[in-house]
């Protein structure tokens, strides 16, 4: 009898085992063939401890408690009393632009390979859906790796009603300096109502890719707000200048491994002139300057200007996010 529900302490065991199948498996996928080999000689203790650097033991510890941690959300798929699955996602209440949301992610789902292909992994993903929906309005989230962004996968997450939102570009920086055609210099509080005319058009514009986040959202750029950002040190906010008019804007921030492009916007008027071609060879220069190599980007999957845009720029896909909209 397939059953699936939400994990309690008696379910200690299960968790353990299954918890710790599902990373010796993904451990396995990332050794040449050769190790392969070595790996299953060895104990999957003795791989956990001493080729993949994790300590079994706390790994074991340390799982439960995620499981029924009350920030997360998890299902577990029993078949005749023994796990066999999990999906397991988190929990969290973000302010998206003066917009409360409920997000869920999913992190990891897992269903035992001796059960595969058997439609086990679309049944886990349903249950899991109707269980959230049944608790709290909110959108599930999961995000695709390229490694992960397979199939199977696909199928498994459309079948079930997710579609793609957004893709997460990446460039690897080279040595040279980019050249930028165009006056970029950094934001001053001066430039709050052309920096706020274009803001305001950019998020109005995701009406377009978004209706489930931002439809009936007023979008207010307060000066207030506009000074606070200035100052967070982790964000640097550029404009283009042309013939002293702001043409374009541009917010970097850079975070602990990486330096991410948000907030791109450009004046209809200096549209197809290198705007965004300058700004963004600007945030690259700054990346290289910062010491980082490589630098990130997010789009919405449906603005087909963009993405082309980000992969005309020499930046590829790194990530796909799947979301499930509640009405």
């Amino acid at each position: 009898m397939l059953i699936a529900k939400e994990p309690t302490a008696a379910d200690s065991e299960g968790i353990k085992a299954i918890y710790l199948e599902s990373r010796l498996e993904n451990f396995m996928q990332t050794l040449p063939p050769g190790l392969i080999q070595m790996a299953k000689g060895l104990g999957m203790k003795n791989i956990m401890n001493g080729m993949a650097g994790f300590d079994h033991d706390e790994l074991l510890a340390g799982c439960v408690d995620d499981f029924l941690d009350e920030r997360n959300r998890c299902i577990l798929l029993e078949e005749d009393f023994k796990t066999i699955g999990y999906c397991i996602a988190s929990y969290e209440i973000v302010n998206d632009f003066g917009r409360i949301k409920h997000l869920i992610g999913i992190g990891d789902i897992f269903i035992k390979k001796e059960c595969r292909r058997k439609g086990l992994g679309s049944k886990l993903l349903k249950a899991f859906v109707d269980e959230m929906n049944k608790k709290e309005i909110c959108s599930i989230i999961t995000v695709l790796k390229e490694k992960q962004y397979t199939p199977a996968n696909v199928k498994l997450f459309e079948k079930n009603g997710f579609v793609l939102e957004k893709l997460s570009y990446n460039l690897n920086l080279t040595k040279k300096k980019y050249k930028v055609d165009h006056t970029i210099r950094k934001a001053v509080p001066g430039d709050y109502e052309g920096y706020a005319k274009l803001i305001t058009a950019m998020y109005e514009s995701f009406l377009d890719f978004d209706k489930n986040i931002y439809h009936g959202t007023d979008v207010v750029f307060s000066q207030g707000y506009y000074l606070e950002e200035l100052r967070e040190p982790n964000c640097l906010h550029t404009v283009c200048e042309i013939d002293n008019e702001i043409a374009g804007i541009c917010m970097i921030t850079v975070e602990e491994d990486s330096v991410f492009i948000h907030s791109v916007s450009v004046a209809d008027k200096y549209a197809r002139q290198g705007v965004a071609t300058s700004l963004y060879h600007n945030a690259f220069n700054f990346a290289k300057e910062q010491g980082y190599s490589e630098i990130k980007a997010v789009v919405f999957a449906q603005n087909e200007t963009s993405c082309g845009f980000h992969e005309h720029m020499m930046m590829r896909p790194e990530s796909h996010r799947y979301i499930y909209k509640t009405i």
